[in-house]
C-alpha cells in the first residue's frame, strides 16, 4: 500500500476530501520524521513504537570482492510492533474493552441506583479454531512422568549389625593379615597378637 492509497482510504472512511486526507497523512508522517530526527521515541498506541538506535562503527566486507570495508557509525530507525497490532495481523480476536470502574465514573452517574444502570451482558461469540501452523519443528511431546523421590533410609540401615559390637574391632584375616605381617617384618615393628 502506498501513501496515496492510505489517503484515499482515509477520505473514503471520513468526510474529508482526498486533498485534505493527503495533507493529513503528510502532516502525520512529517511529525513522526521530525520527532525521530530529534532522537525522540514516537509511540503510537495500538500500533507500535518508532525509535532511533545508534550503530557503532565496524569492519564489514564487500560481498562482491571480499575486500574489507569500514562501515561508519550511524543512526537507524527501528520499529517495534505493539501487542494489539501483532494480534490484529495474526488474526487473533482482540480482547473486549472493559467499561471503566464505578469510581472513575462522573458523580452524577454514581448518584443513580445501580439497578437502573445495569446493562445486560452479552457473551462474545467463540472464536473459530485456528488451523495448526506448520513451523518445521516436531510437535512437543507430553511431559515425562517424574521418578518418585528416593525413600528415606529405613531404621534397619541406620543401626549397626549386632554381632559387630559383640566381637569388638574387626580382625584381619587371610591376605590382609599376611600383608600386614610382611610390612611389620620389613620395618621391624612388632604387632601384639590378640587372643
Amino acid at each position: 500500500m502506498r501513501k496515496v492509497e492510505i489517503a484515499e482510504r482515509i477520505a473514503a472512511a471520513t468526510d474529508l476530501t482526498k486533498t485534505k486526507a493527503d495533507e493529513a497523512v503528510e502532516a502525520i508522517l512529517a511529525t513522526i520524521k521530525a520527532g525521530l530526527q530529534q532522537g525522540e521515541r514516537v509511540l503510537l498506541r495500538g500500533l507500535g513504537t518508532f525509535a532511533v538506535r545508534a550503530k557503532r562503527a565496524r569492519m564489514g566486507r564487500n560481498p562482491k570482492t571480499g575486500a574489507a570495508a569500514a562501515i561508519p557509525p550511524r543512526r537507524v530507525v527501528a520499529f517495534k510492533a505493539g501487542q494489539v497490532f501483532k494480534q490484529a495481523v495474526a488474526g487473533v480476536p482482540l480482547p473486549a474493552v472493559a467499561p471503566p470502574p464505578p469510581s472513575a465514573q462522573a458523580p452524577a452517574e454514581r448518584a443513580t441506583p445501580r439497578a437502573s444502570r445495569a446493562t445486560p451482558v452479552i457473551p462474545a461469540a467463540p472464536a473459530p479454531p485456528s488451523p495448526p501452523v506448520a513451523t518445521g519443528r516436531p510437535a512437543r511431546r507430553a511431559a515425562r512422568p517424574t521418578a518418585p523421590p528416593p525413600e528415606p533410609p529405613s531404621s534397619r540401615q541406620a543401626q549397626p549389625h549386632p554381632q559387630a559390637e559383640a566381637s569388638g574391632p574387626r580382625r584381619r584375616t587371610g591376605t590382609q593379615a599376611a600383608s600386614r605381617s610382611r610390612v611389620d617384618r620389613e620395618h621391624g615393628a612388632s604387632v601384639p597378637r590378640r587372643a
